[in-house]
């Protein structure tokens, strides 16, 4: 059985720099020795693959972080409390994303556009062509354009999960056009380093880069950003009928 061998410390303490969590000493052990008979790569490498791993991974992977690691506490998301701060950092991933700051109708309208090509360009609707505006200019609102307005609009609020599994709203107190939206922007099962003295409001994480509160990490995990892709449109669809049905907000 092979043994992990000795992790180098400025690898974690990269990590910790970047307010990234802490991996296994298992999640380790491929990063570390490569199975072949080159030397390992070099540490720039092995830090840049760490982070890339840690930021592809459903956080709910057994194993995947250190024993350390911390979780919401109990009662986390209880929207009778009026407000309190976590007392440690507490990673999670993004499981939905919604633009506040547009009604469901405004954001379907324009997941339905791209669907069909489409773009608006002030009062224009332009028709995109294959290459323009994004990688691989596919009509299904592919991956190189930005979704549904992208990192436009807001403010967003996003569903967070912990290691456990529990989840918790967060909510822009501060836009961040350039690390919160729609996929691309933001990919779903991207991270998010919750830190201590991070205040929640009634059950709802105020998220602010600048005022300390959290760091987007990023990612995404392949898995969970292509479903909620996939069902993305339908979801707005049924909300929508929640609304005309008096049963949303």
């Amino acid at each position: 059985m092979s043994s992990t061998p000795p992790i180098p410390s400025l690898l974690l303490q990269t990590l910790q720099t970047q307010f990234f969590p802490l991996p296994s000493p298992s999640f380790l052990l491929p990063i570390l020795s490569p199975p072949t008979n080159r030397p390992p790569p070099p540490l720039p490498a092995l830090i840049a693959t760490t982070k890339h791993r840690l930021l592809s991974a459903n956080l709910l992977t057994p194993g995947l972080l250190d024993p350390s690691t911390r979780a919401l506490p109990p009662g986390a998301s209880d929207p009778g409390v009026r407000e309190w701060r976590l007392e440690f950092d507490v990673p999670v991933q993004v499981v939905d994303i919604v633009d506040v700051g547009r009604s469901w109708g405004e954001v379907l309208g324009e997941v339905e556009m791209e669907r069909l090509g489409e773009r608006r360009k002030g009062r224009e609707v332009v028709r995109i062509v294959p290459g323009e505006g994004g990688e691989d200019g596919d009509g299904g609102g592919g991956r190189g354009r930005e979704r549904g307005g992208g990192g436009k609009g807001g403010p967003y609020k996003l569903l967070l999960q912990d290691i456990k599994g529990t989840t918790i709203w967060g909510l822009e107190i501060e836009r961040m056009e350039a690390k919160i939206g729609f996929p691309p922007v933001l990919g779903v099962g991207g991270k998010i380093m919750l830190r201590k003295g991070c205040a929640v409001w009634r059950g709802v994480v105020g998220l602010s880069e600048r005022g300390g509160s959290c760091v987007i990490l990023g990612g995404k995990v392949e898995a969970l950003d292509k479903a909620w892709r996939e069902g993305w449109e339908e979801r707005l669809r049924k909300e929508i009928e929640k609304v005309k049905a008096g049963e949303g907000e």
